[in-house]
């Protein structure tokens, strides 16, 4: 037996030594934000000091960690120093987001030597970029979708969809009563679940009827099927995460045929739980859990001995946790995917911004 895990163990590191790390693509939700939603007469509302959906210190602490994480794993692939022309960062245009690759930049680049330009000021600014086609990717309105409230519709009105609605509707009704906001399954469950996240999240006393009336467990259950199965079938999927997908994809197509590209090593995407829910399902490697916030999808193309071209997908969703490997069930299962192959997998899961404006009516 011992012998076993001595040779797994060594055939683990010889797989390793014989890869190199040629490019690395990083989806990140943002760290710990404050609720969207609020109750009129919930009591706690003066507590959130930036207002509704703004990051937290905690949320600052979380990224700048993940940003210390991706300094320590990825040196020597790229520079300590920052380099514009080494790794460049894409946002939509909402202040989390932003906030968030603000604060791993600060944990991955802190300023040294020449790079220092006041004294005793252990930061320095990197553009995070924020482009019509970046924002359109990054923010797509799939809930305004034509085809996707088509497609939809289908899935809320399945019978079993339709079974944990009625299984909810007693909580919904007791949470109405007690906030005085109609609460719809689809529309705004998820908000409240949400709501009462972020509150535990910084230890705030939910109200007494909260705790005697609410299953704060199962609340939290309905939100994720609700969110969750606006994916449900490939095709919405697409909608919500195609365009993005292309994009990721066609910097992999270009680095493979030696095109440039935005970066020469690393390219980011500041996103949502959302986005990493999208890009997982299309990858078939999503482990139906909720997306922490600061989690990090990797998607990174390694070569071999022979020159030839494998992605490595890598889920990093625990603090102080090395990423674990996503294996594709359509690639074999295998950690490193030829990229031939990976491309001829994915090539039907992406979406143009030209295709979903026809298709959505936007």
């Amino acid at each position: 037996m011992l012998l076993r895990v001595l040779l797994i163990s060594f055939i683990s590191v010889f797989a390793a030594e014989n890869y190199k790390l040629e490019f690395a693509q990083i989806i990140w939700r943002h760290g710990d934000r404050s609720p969207v939603y609020t109750y009129p007469n919930n009591p706690d509302n003066s507590y959130w000091k930036q207002g509704l959906g703004q990051l937290t210190q905690l949320g600052m602490e979380q990224h700048y960690e993940l940003g210390e994480y991706f300094r320590e794993r990825y040196q020597g692939f790229i520079s300590s120093h920052y380099f514009h022309q080494q790794i460049y960062i894409y946002s939509s245009n909402e202040d989390r987001l932003i906030e968030s690759a603000l604060s791993d930049m600060a944990g991955w680049f802190p300023p040294s030597d020449w790079q220092v330009f006041e004294k005793g000021l252990n930061w320095q600014p990197i553009p995070i970029h924020i482009t019509a086609v970046s924002e359109a990717a990054l923010q797509v309105d799939w809930k305004h979708c034509k085809k996707w409230m088509q497609i939809n519709e289908t899935v809320t009105s399945s019978p079993q969809y339709l079974a944990k609605i009625n299984e909810a509707k007693p909580m919904m009704a007791y949470i109405a009563n007690h906030t005085d906001v109609v609460v719809n399954f689809f529309s705004n469950l998820g908000d409240i679940a949400d709501l009462f996240l972020c509150e535990k999240c910084h230890n705030i006393t939910p109200p007494q009827w909260f705790e005697e009336g609410v299953d704060y467990y199962k609340l939290q259950e309905y939100s994720f099927y609700s969110q969750v199965n606006q994916f449900y079938t490939e095709e919405e999927q697409i909608i919500a995460g195609g365009p993005l997908f292309k994009i990721i994809r066609d910097n992999i197509i270009n680095k493979t045929k030696g095109n440039p590209t935005v970066a020469e090593n690393i390219i980011i995407y500041s996103g949502h739980d959302t986005t990493i829910i999208q890009l997982a399902k299309l990858m078939d490697v999503y482990n139906n859990i909720v997306v922490p916030y600061a989690a990090a999808l990797l998607i990174e193309m390694y070569s071999d001995v022979g020159n030839d071209l494998y992605i490595k997908l890598s889920y990093r969703n625990e603090t102080h946790e090395d990423p674990f490997v996503l294996r594709m069930p359509t690639c074999g299962y295998e950690e490193y995917c030829p990229v031939s192959t990976y491309l001829d997998l994915t090539q039907n899961k992406v979406m143009s911004l030209q295709e979903l404006n026809s298709i959505c009516g936007f």
